[in-house]
């Protein structure tokens, strides 16, 4: 019997890193390792949406890290992410992506496989209007300045946070 396999959010990942917010995207971890750069114990992940990929991604909150633990987000796993912070690392002067709260899809021990563009059943998370798994509509992306931009930019404010509206 043919696994039918999720829809990922094919350009989430773009739309992000423009500062631009992307409400619930699917994507698929693709590999993560644990970043042993301070006491704080943080995750970093690499992220696909089917058709880009993005290292960036990172998990700094006991509960999520408990959840890494327990083998819940394994190699190829298809994850929501709920909510999630951009910010600037002055550090690096990079963007990263914070994530805040993720559930599973997919595991990856029934995928297997890192997910192409067609495999995962989507098309192209436009600002048309996708739906989620759930059926409801997905929020467009913001076309405000974001603080991701002001940061950039040298000025100070508030990080942008894309949290999951019910």
């Amino acid at each position: 019997m043919a696994v039918t396999y999720p829809q990922l959010s094919h350009g989430a990942l773009q739309q992000i890193l423009a500062d631009q917010k992307v409400n619930r995207p699917i994507l698929q971890i693709i590999v993560y390792k644990q970043m042993s750069q301070s006491d704080q114990l943080k995750y970093r992940f690499q992220m696909s949406d089917g058709v880009e990929t993005c290292s960036n991604f990172v998990i700094i909150l006991p509960e999520l890290i408990q959840r890494i633990s327990k083998g819940e987000f394994e190699k190829f796993t298809v994850v929501e992410l709920k909510a999630y912070t951009c910010t600037v690392n002055p550090g690096i002067g990079r963007e990263i992506i914070v994530v805040s709260d993720m559930s599973v899809v997919m595991s990856g021990a029934k995928i297997g496989k890192r997910l192409d563009k067609q495999e995962s059943n989507g098309g192209f998370l436009s600002n048309a209007g996708n739906t989620s798994l759930n059926g409801k509509p997905r929020a467009e992306p913001s076309k405000t300045a974001s603080p991701m931009a002001a940061a950039k930019s040298g000025v100070s404010g508030p990080q942008s946070v894309c949290p999951i509206s019910a």
